[in-house]
This record gives C-alpha cells, structure tokens and sequence, in this order.
C-alpha cells in the first residue's frame, strides 16, 4: 500500500481515501514529503463539496487504512521512536541481514579500449580539477566558455550586515574602522539589532555624517543570529553582500578586498581572517588618524575561544589549513571554513541556496550549515589576506554567549542537515532517518514491473541506511 495505494487512489478520484493515507504517510515520513499531495485532496474534496467533517475528523480516522514499510525503515523509525518488541525487532534485523550476504553475481569482464575509435584526433580535453573547491579551474572553465563576471565595476557595491546585540562599545570601534576605509567603490553599513537593550540607535545615527548606514531591529526573542542577519540582508541594495560581527574591526583595505575579489569572480564566496587584538585603550582620534591602528596593536590571548599558540595568543585555527590547501583551493569541504564573522558573497546566491536558516536559535553550526548548501549548489570558497579583520577582546566576555551549550544544540541540528563531514556512518541498529540523507539513489523507471520491486530493495537494503531512493516514472504504462 503506502504511496502507490494513496496514489491510486487519488487517480480514480477516491480523495478522502487517499487524504486517509497521506496523514498517515505524513506521521511515518514527515509533512515536508507529501504536503503537496495533502493540499491536492483538499483542494479536490473542496471542489466537489464531498466533506463535511473538518480535517480534525479526516486525521482521526487515519488507522483505517495500514501502511506496509519495507524491513529498513521499520527498524530506522524504530530506533527513533521504540514501538517494535524485542522478538519481532531482532527477527527483522535477521532478515535484513539474510538479503545483505546476497551478492550479485559476478558480471563477464571485456577488455575495453580507453579511447573510442570515433575519437577525433585533435579533440584535447579540458583538464580536471584538482579538488572539488578548485576555484583556479573554474575560472579558466568560464573564460573558455565566455561566461566570466558581467558586472560593471562601476556598478557594483558592498552592503555590509553587522548584526549586534548590545556591545554597543565595541559596535563603535567597528564602525569607527569602517569610516577609515580607503574604497574606490560604494558601500552601504546595515546595522542589525537583535533587541538589544543598549541605545544602539543611538551608536548608529553618530555616523550618519560619515557612512552610508541603516539601522533595523527585531525584538529580543533570545539567540536569533540567523534571523537578523536576514533582517539585514532584506534591507541591502548591492549586489554584494558581507556579513561583519559588531566585534571584528575591518582593516583600511576590507572592502575593496571583497569588491574586488567579487567582481572578478561572483561564483567564488571569500573568506576573510582574523586576529585577536584588545582595543579597550584606543580612542576615537588615535583610530582616525592612524588607518592602520589595529594592525599595529599586538595580537593577545582571547577570552572567548580556547585554542591559543604557544607564546601565550590566540591565533586563527584556520591559517594553517589556508596554507596547505592554497587559500581552500585544494580543500574538499571549504564550508568548514565559513565562518560568519567576516565573509562575504554574490547576492544571487541568497536565491540559489536559500537564506541563513533560523531553526539556528543557540550559538554556532549555523554558518557552518548555510556555508554546506552554497557549497552543494556549486559556490565556492577562498580564503582572502586582504578582507583581514580584528576580533576585539573585551575583558570579562561581555555579553559573551555560552558557546558550549550552544554547540550542545547546534551540533545535533548541524549532523541532520549537513550529512558530509558532520555525520558518521551508524550501524542499522541505532541508525535514524535524517532530514538530509547522505546518498540519493536515483531510478528512472519505464514500464519495468518485472524488475522494479527488486531494484528498490536492493536500494533499500545497503549496509549503509542514511540513503533516500527517488524513484521517477517516465509515463509508465504497466
């Protein structure tokens, strides 16, 4: 039954009966996979006025009709939520096993010629990549096929997103270095209150005579990062987008660095590093006179993350893998790497990949995870020297969040949504279905009744079980 019975049943125009086992469908699976199919039986039980009962009455009949589940996903929903007694569950798992030791048999090798014979003679190919991330590649690969950066320098702009809840102090200094930017190109300043309790207003309209800036705010609904960085972004004007956290101080170089980088490449998303400067004694006159003040500030010991040199000061875990990887080039996983302090990237990939995600309510993992689904749909990623930022150390964390018991929370929304890197393998036993699988198994599928069960199963019955399997029938008569 499951999906095929509901979806005959919708066919010969049995709505209520399939809206019957697309709730229960629903229960097993999740909304997200048959809501399209739950609208359609509304809408057509509406039309034909066939109901009268609301859909709190269609829901509670759903156990008229039972679902059959193959072996792997009855154990997978089992480990989740136990429902299955022990004598049953370990007979599925015996069976499951039995198919597994099943190998097909052994296929007739030929030998076969690396070159076809229609090969032309002149026919060179373009050369492969050298890493998933190989930006260098990709660069010759869209000069070869004309399709470089249209933009017009001229035209373009940065709006930058700095998002802030109270620090208003540090938010000053931020600022303050971004007045001191030597550009040739525009730019515009966001400010992004989370509802902060501090006047942060008040920090934003002192630099009214000297920045193109807005300020926008939400109230204070607890850790909502991800939200009021999309607040910001709703408010931008250019075609770029950086994101700078209130407590990193942009060198005098910043936003050319990422315009021009963008410009030149707006399919590559820039990384910019940081290091950790204490800037409690600087004044506002010292940072206007001096456009290289907090380069010349001895780096120091952070208060907020724990990894530190041996001399004593904290130093951007991520330089050395810049290093080794030529600025990510020859890196296979660069999201690792987003970190949303100091990042920057093309507007038009908001619509590609979607925004930052705002199930994200404690610290941490959410760059991380917006960072993988710009990945996923061919972005990629740079380390840039020259979009350098200074991470201000204030004394006594102010304001500073819990960033362990954030990670707590995070971490588990990270391994559903990001299944490469994040996710280990588990064993069928403890495995659970996840929102993100880690393989997709495609079938296209034309009139093989014959051979289809078989395909499916054989899907179904990997030694790996974090798969999904996307069945598409091509007008299928049989």
């Amino acid at each position: 039954m499951s999906f095929s019975k509901a979806n005959e049943l919708y066919r010969k125009g049995n709505y209520q009966d399939a809206l019957h086992v697309y709730y229960k469908l629903a229960e097993i699976f999740g909304n997200d996979i048959v809501s399209l199919n739950i609208e359609n039986c509304k809408k057509k039980i509406s039309e034909n006025n066939s109901v009268g009962q609301n859909e709190e009455k269609i829901h509670s009949k759903v156990d008229l009709i039972s679902i059959e589940q193959d072996i792997t996903t009855k154990i997978l929903l089992d480990n989740t939520q136990p429902k299955l007694n022990e004598t049953v569950r370990q007979e599925l798992l015996n069976r499951l096993n039995k198919k597994r030791i099943i190998h097909s048999k052994d296929a007739e090798i030929k030998e076969v010629k690396p070159i076809p014979k229609e090969w032309p003679n002149d026919l060179q190919l373009f050369p492969l990549p050298e890493s998933t991330n190989d930006y260098n590649w990709y660069a010759e690969f869209k000069k070869l096929n004309n399709s470089t950066n249209k933009a017009d320098k001229a035209d373009v702009g940065l709006s930058i997103i700095i998002p802030t809840f109270n620090r208003s102090k540090i938010l000053n200094i931020t600022l303050m270095s971004l007045v001191n930017q030597q550009s040739k190109h525009p730019f515009e300043i966001i400010v992004a209150d989370d509802g902060s309790q501090e006047s942060i207003v008040e920090i934003t309209q002192g630099f009214e005579d000297k920045l193109d800036i807005k300020y926008v705010r939400q109230k204070d609904y607890g850790y909502q990062l991800c939200a009021v960085r999309n607040l910001g972004i709703r408010t931008a004007k250019y075609q770029f987008i950086a994101i700078l956290d209130c407590d990193m101080a942009a060198n005098p170089y910043w936003v050319d660095s990422y315009i021009e980088a963008l410009t030149s490449n707006d399919d590559t998303a820039f990384i910019g590093p940081r290091k950790y400067i204490n800037t409690n004694n600087l004044n506002e006159e010292d940072i206007y006179k001096n456009f290289n003040i907090f380069e010349d500030l001895p780096p120091v010991k952070s208060d907020s993350i724990s990894t530190a040199s041996d001399g004593g000061i904290s130093k951007d875990w991520r330089l050395e893998h810049f290093k080794h990887t030529d600025n990510l080039r020859l890196c296979d996983s660069p999201f690792r790497y987003f970190s949303g302090g100091n990042v920057a990237f093309a507007k038009k990939w908001l619509d590609k990949a979607g925004w930052f995600d705002e199930e994200f309510t404690h610290w941490g993992g959410e760059d991380n995870e917006f960072g993988y689904r710009l990945y996923k749909m061919g972005c990629f990623f740079k380390a840039l020297d020259g979009a350098m930022a200074y991470h201000q150390e204030p004394p006594g964390k102010e304001n500073e969040t819990d960033r362990a018991a954030g990670q707590a929370v995070t971490r588990k929304i990270i391994e559903q949504k990001v299944p490469y890197f994040y996710r280990k393998l588990e064993p069928i036993e403890i495995a659970t279905i996840k929102k993100v699988p880690l393989v997709s198994i495609y079938v296209p599928a034309y009139n093989c009744e014959k051979s289809i069960v078989r395909c499916v199963e054989s899907a179904l019955n990997q030694t790996i079980s974090d798969l999904e399997v996307c069945i598409c029938d091509d007008g299928s008569t049989d």
